[in-house]
């Protein structure tokens, strides 16, 4: 019941975003598994496109929304769909954001991660996120 009246009490605007994100949780999930990374960045930038830079969610709130819902959602998404599904709405809702991927080596283990970066900034992320993962070079561009 407390997660309902959190959900009543948000205001509108965050209600349509964590909606949004519950939404694009799942088709970002099931586009990596069938078709991979690009096409479904491909497809997310047609289906979901830039919108005016009048938001009145700031990045970090878009962020934890999208957090929220790949936590309590129906889809438990892991951080590659989470980034993607961010990167979206960050577009859509006039903001920058940029794919990034590490990877690292734990426990003698090779591990990779993903998020997304806003003026320079991981969102999603502890500030360690660099410390921890061998970032690429370059972020992946957005696809068009």
């Amino acid at each position: 019941m407390r997660r309902l009246g959190r959900l009543v009490s948000m205001p509108a605007a965050e209600r349509r975003v964590l909606a949004e994100a519950v939404l694009l949780l799942g088709v970002a999930a099931a586009g990596l598994k069938v078709l991979g990374l690009k096409r479904t960045r491909a497809i997310l930038a047609r289906w979901v496109p830039g919108g005016a830079a009048s938001s009145p969610l700031d990045a970090a709130s878009v962020a934890r929304l999208v957090k929220a819902a790949a936590r309590h959602g129906p889809v438990r998404a892991k951080c590659l769909s989470a980034a993607v599904t961010l990167e979206s709405l960050l577009r859509r809702h006039g903001m920058e954001g940029e794919l990034r991927l590490g990877v690292r080596k734990h426990r003698g283990r090779f591990e990779a991660h993903a998020w997304v970066e806003h003026r320079a900034v991981a969102l999603m992320e502890s500030p360690e996120v660099h410390s921890r993962y061998a970032a690429f070079a370059e972020s992946l561009a957005p696809r068009a």
